[in-house]
């Protein structure tokens, strides 16, 4: 009698208020469930149906069951249409079509395949800093569209269909396509051999780095202006700056004897470069030769007063400072008999100066 009472009570409190209270007598929504014991000593909770993958398909569910939860205790065997995200254990619910995955603080890469949930399931914003953190997992991206990825539209834009890459444009033409508004704005490479003028060149494999323009305008060194005095081992007051590359550096000098050299009385004269300009000889920093260091030869058996000799030669270098200065020395010489003496002379005939070499 006490039990039809209570069964009573229920339905005339639902009829009358649309509302339902499990162990509460004011419910505040449809069905208000209150926990009976909040000290651990009994499990508390709603438990939703549980069936297999299997037993939910062979079920038959339209839109009038769109919203129905149900957790899946297993994977179906062989999904349909409609159970195609159950791939695991977890709860679901319909949406009319096509059970959907309750979806939980993680994504598993099966949800994100079958476009259940995370980044495939629709436009966001994120709330703070994210840092995806791989491991040794891969991040691939799989796409047909001719903007397939982007950032910002033309910041950065991947053409999946035709495998091309724009940067400030969304049509790249080429495989790697930059477009800027400003001069020098589209493209940058540094790697410790640019400066000013200089062309962008590659190697057999396609490297690149930057060299000397071939447009590059002759380099011309300081000569020297005074009669000086030739010994060994010793800087003539000549020089030439050059930047980091590789040049031929062209050395005519105007030398005269005051005695008279000849086969029997003579010294052969040596000159080369070096990157100092005092000391006991001419010392390497900043430079390296690449074949011929020497600029040499006898001088001339003729009496004075024109007894004239000129030294002409090339110096292949490479510069590996940004900037080096080369100082023109005289190096060992080799004496016949008797030295008969010489020394620098500065007419009009002498030069110093270089050109890119490749």
């Amino acid at each position: 009698m006490k039990h039809l009472f209570t069964t009573a009570a229920v339905l005339f409190s639902m009829t009358a208020f649309a509302q339902v209270g499990i162990n509460n007598t004011s419910p505040k929504a449809t069905l208000d469930i209150t926990a009976k014991t909040t000290d651990g000593s009994k499990p508390e909770g709603l438990i939703a149906p549980r069936l297999k993958g299997n037993e939910i398909q062979s079920g038959t569910y339209g839109s009038d069951q769109k919203g129905a939860i149900i957790y899946a205790t297993t994977a179906a065997t062989a999904p349909n249409a409609v159970t195609i995200n159950i791939t695991q254990p977890g709860y679901y619910y319909f949406d009319g079509s096509v059970w959907q995955k309750v979806i939980t603080g993680s994504v598993a890469n099966s949800d994100l395949a079958t476009g259940v949930g995370g980044i495939y399931k629709g436009s966001g914003s994120l709330s703070g800093n994210t840092t995806v953190t791989q491991a040794s997992n891969t991040l691939a991206f799989t796409s047909t569209a001719t903007n397939g990825f982007s950032v910002d539209a033309t910041t950065l834009s991947v053409d999946a269909a035709n495998h091309r890459v724009g940067i400030g444009t969304t049509t790249p033409s080429t495989k790697l396509h930059t477009v800027s508004s400003s001069a020098y704005g589209a493209f940058q490479m540094q790697d410790g051999s640019e400066a000013s003028g200089k062309f962008l060149s590659s190697n057999a494999t396609g490297q690149a780095t930057w060299v000397n323009s071939p447009l590059t305008p002759v380099v011309f060194g300081t000569l020297n202006s005074n009669y000086i005095t030739i010994t060994d081992n010793k800087y003539i007051n000549s020089n030439i700056t050059l930047t980091k590359g590789k040049w031929l550096i062209y050395i005519g000098i105007l030398m005269t004897s005051p005695g008279t050299p000849s086969s029997a009385n003579n010294r052969w004269i040596r000159l080369t470069l070096g990157s100092n300009n005092s000391g006991a000889s001419a010392t390497q920093s900043g430079f390296t030769f690449l074949s011929s260091y020497l600029v040499s030869g006898w001088l001339a058996q003729i009496p004075s007063p024109y007894s004239y000799t000129f030294l002409s030669g090339v110096i292949p270098v490479d510069i590996t400072n940004a900037s080096q200065t080369l100082y023109l020395w005289t190096t060992s010489s080799v004496i016949v008999g008797t030295d008969p003496g010489a020394s620098t002379s500065f007419f009009n005939e002498n030069y110093l100066f270089a050109v890119p070499a490749y």
